[in-house]
């Protein structure tokens, strides 16, 4: 395992960011700040282990978190298998699963209103993902390099989109609810959009 010091204070942008060998980190109480990705790409790492009087972050299941646990920072790049985000979560950080190979599929409560930049980015493994209405912005690149994401379930209206944001993957589909608004304009409209049907799965 990675035992941070305790007395360390910061951990800069991409500190461990590919490093592989690790299966958890121990974060000290000491560290105030974490910068953005630095623990991307962690093929091995499966846990984060914040200590409990650490003013700043937090870490639930493995994952890790703001103290508040409104804003998943980092998913350990080790895990696999489905992942339901707690329903305190608002906001999925800048590349917060970004390279989780084995990761398949992933539950969005629906407390979350901003999905960042990459936040899903190169999820080789995941096949569908659902979005709730509370959804209002997904940063560039969300979705990039997802090559098995072949529907995307949108249960409330169309949510501000950065270009580009979904993959390029033959007969990948935008499934939206029937009372759903804003998905007949660009740039939904250069895919393909179905509406939710009962041979579809649940999207409420």
């Amino acid at each position: 395992s990675l035992d941070l010091p305790n007395g360390l204070t910061s951990i800069g942008d991409f500190a461990f960011a590919g490093c592989h060998g690790f299966p958890t980190v121990s974060i000290p109480s000491t560290v105030t700040n974490i910068g953005v990705n630095a623990f991307m790409d962690c093929k091995s790492l499966t846990a984060f282990e914040v200590d409990e009087s650490n003013p700043n972050y937090a870490s639930l299941n493995g994952a890790l978190f703001n103290k508040q646990q409104d804003m998943l920072l980092q998913y350990p790049g080790g895990l696999a298998g489905v992942y339901s985000i707690p329903d305190t979560v608002k906001t999925i950080r800048v590349r917060a699963f970004c390279g989780c190979d084995e990761l398949t599929s992933i539950n969005i409560p629906s407390s979350v209103t901003t999905i960042g930049h990459m936040a899903f980015g190169e999820c080789k493994a995941l096949r569908s993902i659902r979005i709730p209405g509370s959804v209002n912005s997904i940063e560039n690149g969300a979705f990039l390099g997802c090559e098995k994401l072949k529907r995307m379930y949108f249960g409330g209206n169309a949510p501000a989109v950065e270009m580009p944001t979904f993959p390029d993957v033959s007969g990948f589909k935008i499934i939206r609810a029937p009372e759903s608004t804003g998905f007949d304009v660009p740039p939904w409209t250069d895919y393909d959009v179905e509406i939710f049907s009962r041979r579809m799965m649940p999207i409420d």
